[in-house]
């Protein structure tokens, strides 16, 4: 199964989702792999591991000469050293994901912040199903829905409400997103609140899945529905 974790806006948690996702797949038994779109590798970093700029995802493509780092038992994380990819090499990277499947029970997508590229392209046609991390503020729902009304994005399978403060605006477009997805194949998780615990985390190249801090139980509760959602729906 191959997974996107996608939104156009940076800054709305798609490598924290990623990180926290793929730990809750691997105490699920499930081999995992990652493959950044960010040339950053923020994921990676927040696993803690560093990566000193080398053959990367785009080797990959070009040679299938695993370049994987084993980060977990069950995770391994295909850095991404460019995000320059020609439109001559869909195929390949189509090819390079067919490869990949035979390895992995699920492959995570950390998807980056661009419109129309080449990986996102791809990415979109290849994808068995889409999860969509989103704030809870006017721009990101108007951007949502707009990404629901197109071909790529019947394939949303799961909205995820990031960095929830409770405020009001929060609380009124959740119950908007409510309506709007209420009758309709795409599932609205419950939010995920704004803690301090994930920052300390991410600093410790941990998961909430590898704490037993209580602060980390509701955010727990959150990912384990994410992958109910993923493999019951």
């Amino acid at each position: 199964m191959i997974i996107y974790i996608k939104n156009y806006k940076g800054g709305v948690g798609k490598s924290t989702i990623t990180k926290n996702l793929a730990s809750g797949l691997e105490k699920s038994n499930l081999k995992t792999a990652i493959v950044t779109f960010d040339a950053q590798n923020d994921s990676l970093a927040m696993f803690g591991h560093d990566w000193e700029a080398g053959n990367g995802f785009k080797h990959f493509v070009k040679t299938k000469n695993d370049c994987s780092i084993h980060i977990r038992p069950n995770i391994h994380y295909y850095p991404l050293e460019t995000d320059v990819f020609g439109s001559n090499m869909k195929n390949k990277i189509k090819d390079a994901f067919e490869y990949l499947k035979k390895t992995y029970q699920v492959i995570l997508i950390d998807g980056a912040p661009a419109v129309d590229g080449v990986l996102d392209s791809v990415a979109l046609e290849i994808s068995n199903k889409i999860i969509v991390p989103i704030m809870l503020d006017k721009s990101s729902v108007n951007g949502l829905a707009r990404f629901l009304e197109t071909e790529a994005g019947q394939k949303v399978n799961l909205i995820a409400p990031n960095f929830y403060g409770g405020t009001k605006v929060n609380k009124a477009y959740f119950k908007a997103l409510e309506e709007f997805t209420k009758d309709s194949s795409v599932t609205l998780l419950n939010p995920i609140k704004r803690t301090a615990l994930e920052e300390e985390l991410s600093e410790k190249g941990k998961t909430i899945f590898e704490t037993e801090d209580k602060r980390s139980f509701e955010t727990r509760d959150r990912y384990i529905e994410m992958i109910e959602v993923i493999f019951n729906d």
